[in-house]
């Protein structure tokens, strides 16, 4: 913690991958960027995962969007992971947020709190390296809300089709950055346009 600048955190959105920092100094800064305002996103680790809901309340409850896939979900609530709906009730009562689970080639499900968002992937040109597809559609998925001043059905819907583009453009490279998509190649790119999304409420 000694080693945290502390008077230089500051930011409109953080998105934190905790790996293995300590419990402490994560909880800090995470309370740190809350008391200021700052969008929180975190995608739990397994070091943190395996510390079980209960040590991890203090972050859960402040977070503005959680994202893990769907073992990681289901190993986190205690629920079958065949019971999507309720993990996501699950998450409710942990996260006040987005809660957010990739289920790999099948694409994702979001959930706001009251309504379920799910999306398949779009088609890949030649799958050539998982690696860090996850973290590819987790930075897009924050990237776009960073557009917007509400969590709402568009704003959710942005997120998702970026999140899954930019996850399809780094398997199709080798390695987990690259194929990472800029603005103008997501916005200009006419393959990123329609990504089917449906709702219902959870």
């Amino acid at each position: 913690i000694k080693d945290i600048p502390w008077t230089k955190l500051s930011a409109r959105w953080v998105y934190i991958v905790p790996g293995r920092i300590p419990f402490p100094v994560v909880s800090a800064v995470v309370r740190r960027f809350k008391s200021q305002g700052t969008a929180i996103a975190m995608d739990p680790s397994k070091f943190y995962l395996q510390m079980g809901a209960r040590k991890l309340r203090p972050i859960l409850r402040i977070l503005d969007v959680i994202k893990m896939n769907r073992e990681e979900a289901s190993y986190l609530t205690g629920i079958s992971y065949r019971d999507e709906r309720r993990i996501f009730k699950k998450f409710d009562e942990l996260v006040p947020g987005l809660a957010v689970m990739t289920d790999g080639p099948k694409g994702v499900l979001v959930s706001d709190g009251r309504t379920l968002y799910r999306a398949g992937v779009f088609k890949e040109k030649k799958v050539v390296d998982r690696t860090g597809a996850g973290d590819a559609f987790g930075s897009g998925f924050v990237a776009a809300l960073m557009r917007y001043k509400t969590f709402d059905r568009k704003s959710i819907a942005e997120a998702i089709r970026l999140g899954t583009a930019n996850a399809t453009s780094v398997v199709e490279a080798i390695g987990a950055q690259k194929g990472i998509l800029t603005k103008r190649e997501f916005m200009k790119n006419r393959r990123w346009k329609n990504l089917p999304i449906q709702s219902r409420a959870l």
